[in-house]
């Protein structure tokens, strides 16, 4: 989605996640490319079980991607939260 093809890339997100289930990485993916659609509440759910699945790894950046979606969504104190959550766990 990075590409400038968001709809390809959910696309493809959505087949991927089919065929290996529930995947950190690829939920965050789908829930970037979601959100720069403008599909917040389904972004966020998306990068929450990402969070939740990569509780013992790295899930900054799913945390982090998890802000900048509810910065866009309006919702700028709960962006914050997410951003000081992300930083605190990857300084």
């Amino acid at each position: 989605h990075q590409a400038g093809d968001v709809a390809g890339a959910i696309a493809i997100y959505r087949d991927l996640l089919a065929q290996e289930g529930e995947d950190a990485v690829l939920l965050e993916l789908l829930g970037a490319a979601l959100g720069e659609t403008g599909e917040f509440a389904q972004a966020l759910d998306l990068l929450d079980r990402a969070v939740t699945l990569d509780a013992d790894g790295d899930s900054s950046t799913a945390r982090l991607q998890h802000g900048v979606v509810r910065e866009a969504a309006g919702d700028g104190i709960g962006a914050i939260e997410d951003f000081r959550l992300a930083f605190a766990a990857d300084p």
